[in-house]
Formats: C-alpha cells, structure tokens, sequence
C-alpha cells in the first residue's frame, strides 16, 4: 500500500529501496567474493527442492547452461534425482567406471550433505570437490532389492555397484556440466555471455552486439544481466533469489565481471514481488 501523498513514481522508488535492503542482508550476498562456485549450486538446487521436490532437473540443468538429460525426461513419473559428494577425482572416475560398492553406495535427493561431504573430502585429501547427479530409474532398479532408504527417506544407500549411465551431470567449482549419454532435443540450455574489459566496463567481444536469444541482443553486461533475470522471473518464477545469484554466474564468462552487487541491482530493476521465506526471498514477476 502507498503511503498518502506519494506519488506512484516515489511509492516505486521506496519499494526498490526496501527490496535492495533486504536482497543485501540475504547469505548469498554477502561478503566481497566474486563469481559462482558448488556452493552457489548445492544451495539453489537445496532451495528449488524445498519449494517443490517434484520440480524438473532439466530445468535446473538449463538454467544453468547445460543440456537436459533425456534419461530424465524419458522415465518422468518413474524416476528418482539423487546427488552424490566425493573429490572430482574420484567424481572423473564414477562418470567412467561407475559406483564402486564397498559399504554401501550412498546418494541423497538434498544436496545439504553431499555438498557438506564434497567439501569435506576435498580438503581432508587436499584434492577439489565435486558432486554428481544421478538419475535413478525406478523400473530398472527395485527398492529393497537394489536400494534402501535411510530413515530420513531422502537418502538412500546401493547394496551392490551401480553402474556410470546413471551419472547425467558434473557439478564443480567451475561449471554445472552435462556427462550422460544423449541430450534432450530441442530443449536449448541458457546461452552463456561473455565479456571483455574496455574502457572501464565490461562489454561484449568484438564491435558487434551479441545475441540473447534469436530475437533479443545486449552489449553491456547491464543490458545482459536484465534480459536474464527478467526471463529467469517471468519463465521460470516464483523463483528464490539464490536460485537467480546460481544462475547468473553459472551463464557468465568470467564470472568476476559480476559483482553481488551488479546481481542485486538487476533483480531491483525488474521491480519482482518479494516474500521472506525462511532466510531467503520468494521473488515473482511484476504483474506490471
């Protein structure tokens, strides 16, 4: 509601101030760190799976710049998504040979602890973290016979070797990477910008502006930033901020172009409904 005797223009002014307050008190905005790492991953698919578990992992996937899986979209209503930590060494291994069952094979359809498990193994082995994503064909593997549930019922632990087509995606510091054996057609993931530093500001390569989608073109890294999150709100919203911190620099080359503050600024711009939701916001399209 506008306060009596505001004028529209500064009723929408207050509004943004208070949305840019709140966006800057949010976890994934603070601090001056650059860029986009497992974490910003492991956190927007933790949020995604918390507003809905039933939520699609080829749009994940694609809203962070990798092809979706046709595995996954071939056994929707019979499948299972499960993430699974460990060092990218031994991650480059399971893509190749599969999971090796010693005690059990875990994997989890949270990212909370594999991503605490990742971490952890990394450093206690001085090594670089990395978490797969699985997609579990419930028609191929049977519960209690190939797998049980922990008592949490979103872990589950093989009771046997599980074989490398089951791996779809590669997630590290660096990049969500698709690694299974055939794609979706048709489903184009985000195209990923990139920029170079001239004159004082990023902008595209070249003399030429670069292309979004077939219809729409940018030259700054401002103009590039609204076209994202004004598609990632109106297409795939209500989305939570981290959701949009994740897929921004999941899309964008170098990812030191992109400040937390540059990312808040967008979000401000596109001018969303905000809901405290937890320790995050619910962001949804203007309906203006």
């Amino acid at each position: 509601m506008n306060r009596p005797g505001l004028s529209p223009c500064d009723a929408a002014g207050t509004e943004m101030r208070r949305l840019r307050r709140k966006l800057t008190r949010l976890l994934c905005a603070r601090g001056a760190r650059f860029g986009w790492d497992l974490t910003l991953t492991a956190l927007a698919y933790q949020a995604q799976y918390q507003r809905d578990p039933n939520l699609s992992l080829n749009d994940f996937a694609t809203r962070h710049g990798a092809d979706s899986s046709a595995l996954y979209q071939n056994t929707r209503g019979h499948n299972l998504v499960f993430w699974h930590g460990t060092s990218l060494e031994r991650a480059e291994k399971i893509c190749q040979h599969g999971f090796a069952h010693f005690k059990g094979v875990w994997m989890d359809q949270a990212t909370r602890v594999p991503f605490s498990f990742a971490r952890s193994r990394a450093q206690r082995h001085e090594a670089r973290p990395a978490i797969l994503v699985s997609v579990i064909d419930t028609d191929r593997f049977t519960e209690e016979v190939d797998y049980r549930w922990e008592t949490n019922r979103h872990i589950v632990v093989f009771q046997h070797d599980v074989p490398s087509d089951v791996v779809q995606y590669l997630v590290t510091d660096e990049t969500f990477c698709f690694v299974g054996a055939e794609s979706c057609r048709g489903c184009r993931p985000t195209r990923r910008a990139r920029f170079t530093r001239r004159g004082g500001q990023w902008v595209t390569p070249g003399t030429n502006a670069a292309y979004f989608d077939r219809d729409r073109q940018y030259r700054s890294l401002a103009e590039w930033l609204d076209l994202l999150a004004g598609d990632l709100l109106r297409r795939h919203g209500p989305l939570y901020a981290i959701e949009i911190f994740s897929a921004i620099y999941a899309n964008v080359s170098p990812t030191d172009a992109v400040s937390r503050r540059d990312v808040i600024e967008a979000i401000v711009r596109q001018r969303p409904t905000a809901k405290l939701r937890g320790s995050d916001l619910l962001l949804s399209a203007n309906a203006d």
